[in-house]
């Protein structure tokens, strides 16, 4: 079998054991957070995540990537700054959705801060103060990695997933098993750009510790420049904007 028929079979393998992953552990959260209201509020707002962030976005933007890319071409010249820029307002997008699902709190039988998925119920706090905003070094260094790099789309797109699931598991705790979700929320923010501009990345092999480099490699830019935030004009902003509540584990 020709290695790119090869290469091309792994990648479908692995995006099929994440796909099957992820919404396998959904469901089983969801089915197992009947009894907590709370808890099933957050499972709800998670699975309309998935539904039109995962689902409904990522398939169109698998659909009409091609027509996106002939587009795009025009911009190539500057292909690394649009490259950072698309990553930055499909990071964008991807919160609307996250934040559209904390203000429908009242629509899943709990009260506003109850139950959430985002800091504040204000789309502007929210990546101004907590999630893209922080997500600046990394597409930094995504753009210096493919000009550097022939990483290609899919491989883009599981590195930046595995640097999402590390993330979000040194602040909420490592649930292995959840790791085919995160893949898919970060991974969907830098694969079309990564699709768009494929053509100009660098031509050097990619070894399998570039991997390792890629998926952890972002943290060298996201830690100062967290701690920077913090100790400056976020020094006094809360990590999230809602009290606790009594009601959280009824």
């Amino acid at each position: 079998m020709p290695r790119a028929n090869r290469s091309g079979n792994v990648q479908k393998a692995i995006f099929a054991a994440l796909a099957i992953l992820m919404v396998a552990r959904t469901a089983l959260t969801i089915i197992g957070s009947r009894r907590n209201r709370v808890m099933r509020a957050e499972m709800d707002m998670a699975a309309g995540l998935v539904l039109l962030w995962i689902v409904v976005g990522g398939g169109l933007m698998y659909l009409l990537r091609d027509r996106i890319k002939a587009l795009l071409q025009p911009l190539s010249g500057h292909w690394k700054l649009c490259f950072f820029l698309m990553a930055v307002a499909l990071a964008l997008c991807e919160e609307v959705v996250t934040t559209l699902m904390t203000n429908c709190a009242p629509q899943f039988g709990v009260k506003i801060g109850e139950a959430y998925i985002t800091a504040s119920t204000n789309y502007l706090d929210v990546v101004a103060c907590h999630s893209v905003i922080t997500f600046l070094p990394p597409f930094a260094v995504w753009t210096w990695l493919l000009s550097r790099y022939d990483f290609s789309p899919f491989e883009t797109f599981v590195c930046f997933g595995v640097y999402g699931f590390i993330g979000e598991g040194v602040f909420g705790g490592f649930h292995w098993l959840d790791i085919g979700f995160w893949i898919f929320v970060y991974g969907l923010m830098i694969y079309l750009p990564a699709y768009v501009f494929a053509q100009h990345r660098a031509k050097h092999r990619v070894r399998w510790t570039h991997y390792i480099i890629a998926s952890v490699g972002p943290f060298v830019g996201t830690i100062p420049w967290v701690l920077l935030l913090k100790s400056t004009f976020l020094r006094h902003h809360p990590d999230v904007h809602f009290p606790p509540i009594n009601t959280k584990l009824q």
